[in-house]
């Protein structure tokens, strides 16, 4: 299993390269933004654009996927998804993308493909989804939007990724937040990154 999990977008280029055979300008790349399908169209254009300038600057050639226009389509998405060397699921509103990978039966596509070799990143909602629960992290995204708040994660890791953790506007709710969980906690910042490789984990950055 291949993880690269951030907090804001695209960090530590060396440490990404680590999981790859061969240069990231010639690895498949797919880019999820649905996270970020709540926020208004402006907010919307100017996160897609840092988003596309963190692979860009990564030499990354990605293709992005919007996966509304999947949804009774399992079989074409598990297709393309299986073509790809990585797929990177962006942030956002966690519960929303949740929801979405739910009403579109990607979870168990997304979990087999990793556990047959595809690389996965995300960055803050991207990262946390992969975790065994979304517990109390409500406190920090707004479930008002949300048809079905589901507090189960997708169960990749059997810990919690906690980003942001040097990030001051989040820091006071994220440490109540790890108070009450009652599964192992691996926090890191805005700059590092969690690198889980097979059976290592660490922390880059």
């Amino acid at each position: 299993m291949k993880l690269f999990l951030c907090s804001l977008g695209l960090t530590n280029k060396e440490s990404l390269q680590k999981l790859f055979d061969i240069p990231l300008s010639q690895i498949k790349c797919g880019v999820i933004k649905n996270p970020m399908d709540l926020k208004d169209e402006e907010k919307r254009k100017f996160l897609y654009g840092l988003v596309d300038k963190g692979f860009s600057n990564f030499g990354i050639n990605k293709s992005d996927i919007d996966l509304r226009q999947y949804d009774g389509r399992q079989k074409d998405l598990k297709e393309l998804i299986g073509n790809l060397d990585m797929l990177w699921i962006t942030g956002g509103n966690v519960f929303y993308l949740r929801e979405l990978l739910k009403k579109i039966q990607f979870e168990k596509i997304l979990t087999d493909a990793i556990e047959d070799g595809l690389t996965y990143g995300g960055d803050s909602a991207g990262a946390l989804i992969t975790c065994p629960t979304l517990k109390y992290l409500d406190a920090i995204d707004d479930t008002s939007q949300i048809s079905e708040v589901i507090y189960e994660g997708l169960n990749i890791v059997d810990f919690v990724p906690l980003p942001h953790w040097d990030n001051e506007g989040f820091k006071p709710k994220l440490v109540e937040i790890k108070a009450k969980l009652e599964y192992r906690v691996v926090t890191y910042g805005d700059k590092q990154s969690l690198l889980v490789n097979g059976k290592e984990i660490c922390i880059v950055g």
